[in-house]
Order: structure tokens, then C-alpha cells, then sequence
């Protein structure tokens, strides 16, 4: 039995199924908006910005203070991230890619914020 799942998850790694991926969705294989890039120190973007303000949510401050939303990546906002990567446990590096995407687009059933569907969170 185990081999079969190995040989199957072999299978799927280099792309060769037997049929469709169960759960696989065409918005988690493609991505749209700010969350299909990638975001690090020193960029400066619109998406930046939806990113500080999402970071500026309770849940992802914490006790922390609300930061400015100017677009820059800058220290505060590095600082922030990694932050928000160690308290949810995937990896700290301070780029804001597909896993911290995931993460800033968690949301409530039925609650994202509009901030998070401007960011395209909907495509996560």
C-alpha cells in the first residue's frame, strides 16, 4: 500500500496523472493581483500598500501599534512580516510570496475585508 501512494505522489511531483488533481481549483493554480507576485525590503508598489494595511489588522499586529500605509517596504514593514511569518509558523524571510499570501488572506467565512479582495485573496 505505501508504494502505491509513493509511487503515485512520484506521479504528480512530475506531472503525470492519470486524471484531474482532486481539490485542485483553476483560482489556487493561478493567482491573480498583487498575490500572484512576489513583495521584499525596499519595494515600492501599490501592493505594498495593501499589504501594510493588512498587516495594520488586529489579528496580524497583535499588541503593536498601526503602522503608515505608504507603499514603501521598508523596515517597519519587513519587521512586520517576519512577525507575522513566526507567529503562524511558516518560514521567516520577510518576502511576503504564496505562503505569507495565504496567510494575509485568512479570513472569517464569508468576512474579507475589502483590502484582502483588492490584493485578489479571492484567488488564493
Amino acid at each position: 500500500m505505501q508504494k502505491s501512494k509513493l509511487i503515485v505522489g512520484v506521479a504528480v511531483v512530475i506531472g503525470i496523472t492519470a486524471g484531474p488533481v482532486l481539490g485542485a481549483s483553476p483560482a489556487s493554480a493561478a493567482p491573480s493581483g498583487c498575490v500572484a507576485n512576489v513583495y521584499k525590503y525596499q519595494d515600492r508598489h501599490d501592493c505594498v500598500r495593501k499589504i501594510q494595511a493588512i498587516l495594520n489588522y488586529d489579528r496580524f499586529r497583535g499588541q503593536l501599534s498601526t503602522f503608515p500605509v505608504d507603499g514603501h517596504f521598508g523596515a517597519v514593514t519587513d519587521g512586520r512580516v517576519r512577525k507575522v511569518q513566526n507567529d503562524w509558523w511558516i518560514g521567516v524571510d520577510g518576502v511576503v510570496g504564496r505562503g505569507t499570501w495565504g496567510v494575509l488572506c485568512s479570513h472569517a467565512v464569508g468576512q474579507m475585508s475589502n483590502v484582502q479582495k483588492a490584493a485578489g485573496c479571492a484567488s488564493v
